[in-house]
């Protein structure tokens, strides 16, 4: 008989697919917080100022914070499969 944990290698392949776009989901929410406002180089007062959209940044962040919120449980799923599937545990890195 097989000593392969099917089930945990299948859970594993699925929560690395689900982690993957919860990735994607984040980078893209990042993304859209880093475009609702453009930093200014001149920050002596002209004819012309920048507009931060105040609404478009609150509702980057709380997609941003919800696919982070994701990410992480997604991993701690994970995590909880790997040892049975022979696989490494995924590990968060700081910036």
């Amino acid at each position: 008989m097989s000593d392969i944990n099917f089930e945990a290698l299948g859970r594993c392949v699925h929560l690395k697919q689900q982690i993957e776009l919860a990735i994607l989901r984040r980078d893209q929410a990042f993304d859209e917080l880093s475009v609702s406002y453009q930093k200014t180089e001149e920050h002596s007062i002209s004819d012309r100022v920048k507009f931060a959209d105040m609404d478009r940044m609150r509702g980057a962040f709380d997609e941003l914070d919800n696919a982070n919120t994701e990410l992480t449980s997604l991993v701690d799923e994970y995590n909880k499969w790997a040892s049975k599937a022979s696989k490494r545990e995924i590990k968060f890195i700081g910036c």
